[in-house]
């Protein structure tokens, strides 16, 4: 069975990691692709979630990809203002 608290009632090193991914106003990554090779052009979708009762306003998201070894890219996409409790589309980061 899994579980985000032992049955002592102590949280486990779980229950931290799932609080942090709980904020109110998110990023997300979307990406169907699982490998890419050089060359290649990617596409990730961009999503704004905003759980607060406040509209946001004049948004900007900026996005770098990396790895060990260094960074390969930084991206920025201007959003829209994304209204209370909902989701929006913000763009695409393309890139080779």
């Amino acid at each position: 069975m899994k579980a985000l608290v032992g049955v002592d009632r102590v949280p486990k090193p779980a229950y931290f990691i799932y609080r942090s991914c709980l904020g109110p106003v998110r990023v997300h990554l979307r990406c169907d692709r699982l490998k890419a090779y050089e060359g290649e052009q990617l596409e990730i979708e961009v999503w704004l979630l905003n759980d607060t009762a406040n509209a946001l306003e004049n948004c900007r998201i900026l996005a770098t990809l990396r790895d060990e070894a260094g960074d390969y890219g930084h991206y920025e996409l201007p959003a829209e203002s994304v209204p209370h409790t909902a989701s929006k589309y913000a763009g695409t980061i393309r890139f080779t």
